[in-house]
């Protein structure tokens, strides 16, 4: 009984230092498979906010379409494929994407001088810098463009902060004041008072 209770022991302690590995060693996966989820989710994310290289097309119909490649999409059996395009300057074209197919490219470049603006409304530009006009004072051409906006863009930007404060702060409390006082005459109207009580509710309103 001795001799089998410590082979007994024995297997116990052998099965415990497996099991061990085995809680070990899914963890050091767990670990390793969290972390690498993260960096895809960081990667991805990342590349969401940042703005693809801009590639410059030539067609063969003539056109010229500049743009982001977004993804690119192979006919089967086939090398070519299609190519979707984040064109941007939805004012312009109406459009935020565009497919073209890779046969009716007859020239691809990386354009110098091409950049991106994301903008508040209508998406993304996707052009070049060519002037800098406030109305219809231009002030800056071709050769100054760059360093002109460089410098006025974080005073635009200052000015669009101050901007935002003062409409949620002393415009704001404005029109909640004026969104109460539009609230108090409808619960006047739904009270369906006398004529002369509502009146001069309304009147204390005024």
């Amino acid at each position: 009984m001795e001799s089998i209770s410590k082979a007994t022991v024995r297997r116990r302690n052998r099965i415990s230092e497996v099991m061990t590995s085995l809680t070990g060693g899914a963890l050091a996966v767990s670990i390793v498979l969290i972390f690498a989820l993260f960096v895809l989710v960081s990667v991805r994310g990342f590349a969401h906010f940042w703005p693809d290289e801009l590639v410059e097309f030539t067609l063969s119909d003539g056109r010229v379409v500049l743009g982001e490649i977004h993804q690119r999409q192979l006919e089967p059996d086939a090398e070519s494929g299609q190519l979707n395009l984040k064109v941007g300057n939805r004012d312009v074209t109406g459009l935020d994407f565009l497919w073209i197919d890779e046969t009716d490219i007859t020239q691809r470049r990386r354009p110098g001088g091409a950049t991106v603006f994301e903008r508040l409304e209508w998406g993304n530009f996707h052009g070049r810098m060519v002037e800098l006009r406030r109305g219809d004072e231009v002030l800056a051409g071709p050769d100054q463009v760059e360093a002109a906006f460089a410098k006025l863009h974080p005073e635009k930007r200052a000015d669009r902060e101050r901007l935002i404060d003062f409409e949620h702060g002393e415009i704001g409390e404005v029109n909640d004041a004026i969104e109460e006082l539009r609230l108090e005459r409808r619960r006047i109207e739904l009270a369906e008072l006398p004529a002369a009580e509502a009146a001069r509710r309304n009147a204390r309103l005024d």
